[in-house]
This record gives structure tokens, sequence and C-alpha cells, in this order.
């Protein structure tokens, strides 16, 4: 009696090039093996007896199709759908600064303009580089009345190609309060180069990053010297 099994009867690939998923075969007799499809590739493609058939993703995305496994010289056929995952699960977390060691005032505070929301001058944080920085309430606070202000961050040094760039940000709640928000990067590029933001609030934003690198840098800055302030909180670059 000729007979041919194959387990599983789908694979789906993780999303990242060279992922591979095994296919057991049971089969009374010589077989062969063929895809329709791409992103894929299979080894070995015929055999007799049972065996084992090693898939391989050629690349992080796109592998689609099916393996048809024949038994030789019978009617007999599998087939294995192939299908790959779109993300690669949780994405790994690059960079993060959530700035709770600042205790200064405005922004997580409520405060969002006059001496309630302006804390004390800060030169330096940790390795970011800073221009016209203050202390906010677990947060920083860029710029002044009429000094343009901005804030950059250290070298993302395990940032390698593309990744998400998250943060919070608001402006100073003034009637003359310039309301854009300047997004610069030293290595690699921004999907978007501005944000708008709401006066005496917080919200968030997401910009994608392509071709990051190990010594890549974002910049945060005030539109113009005059009434550009702002406050940026929960920087977190991660991968894709």
């Amino acid at each position: 009696t000729s007979t041919l099994e194959v387990s599983p009867s789908a694979i789906e690939f993780e999303a990242s090039a060279n992922n591979t998923q095994n296919i057991t075969i049971t089969a009374s007799g010589a077989w062969t093996a063929t895809t329709e499809g791409s992103g894929f590739t299979i080894s070995p493609a015929s055999g007799t007896g049972n065996a084992t058939i090693v898939a391989t993703a050629t690349a992080a995305t796109g592998a689609t199709g099916k393996i048809i496994v024949a038994l030789t010289e019978t009617a007999l056929t599998k087939e294995i759908a192939v299908s790959q995952k779109t993300s690669g699960g949780e994405p790994t977390v690059i960079f993060s600064e959530d700035f709770n060691t600042i205790n200064g005032k405005g922004g997580n505070d409520g405060k969002w303009n006059g001496t309630d929301a302006s804390g004390d001058k800060l030169e330096t944080f940790e390795n970011w580089s800073l221009t016209e920085g203050y202390q906010g309430s677990k947060s920083i606070k860029l710029g002044a009345g009429s000094k343009q202000g901005s804030a950059q961050t250290p070298e993302l040094t395990n940032l390698a190609g593309d990744a998400i760039l998250t943060f919070r940000a608001g402006a100073w709640d003034s009637g003359s309060e310039q309301t854009e928000l300047l997004l610069e990067i030293e290595g690699g590029s921004l999907d978007q180069t501005a944000v708008t933001l709401e006066k005496g609030k917080f919200n968030d934003y997401t910009v994608n990053i392509s071709g990051g690198m190990a010594t890549t840098k974002i910049t945060f800055k005030g539109k113009q010297a005059k009434n550009s302030r702002f406050f940026l909180d929960d920087v977190v670059v991660k991968s894709k």
C-alpha cells in the first residue's frame, strides 16, 4: 500500500531572513517536493522513505506560497501552505529616557506657563546635549521667551537600520507661542521633520527612522528663537 503523509500542513516563518521551518515526510517510497510562490527555498527536494524537509525564508518579509510533495509513480500528493509573520514579535527597546529623575516645574504637574512652570536651568542631563534646557516636572523644558531651545539624544549605540521613535511633547501655553517642533537626525532619516504641538498638554508622537546606525543622534528643536518653548518627555526608540 502506498502512503504519504506530511506534518505540519502549514508553516509560518518568523519575520527574519534565514528563519527555518521543518516538515516531516512519512512515505512508503520515493518522493519529490516542488514549490509554488516566492521568498523561500526547500532542501532536499527529493528522497526515499521518511525524511525531513527544511524550508528557509530568504528575507524578513514576503514568503508566501506552498510546498507540494508527490509520491513517485502514484497519484498521492500533499500540500504545505507557506506564510511569514509581518512582525518579529515584541520590538526591542534601543533607547529610552523618561526624565523621572528631574524634579523641576512644569509639564507633568499640570503647569504650562508663568513662574509655576519655570524650573531651574538644566545645563546637562546624562549624555544629552541641551540648549536652553530647564528642569521640568519629570520632563525637560526647552527654550526661553527669546531663546531657541533644543535637546539632542546621546548616540543610539544599539541602533542598526530602521526603527520607531516615540515621544511626548507639549507647547508652552501662551497666546503667541509657536507650536511647531522641529526634528533632526544625524545618521539616517526621519519620515517627519516637524510635528505640531498642543499648548498646555502633552501628546504622543510617532516617527519612523530609516537607515539608523550606532552613531545616530536625534534633535528636538523649537521652531524659532522667540516664543517656541516646549516640554519633552518619554523619548523611546524601538526596533521595527
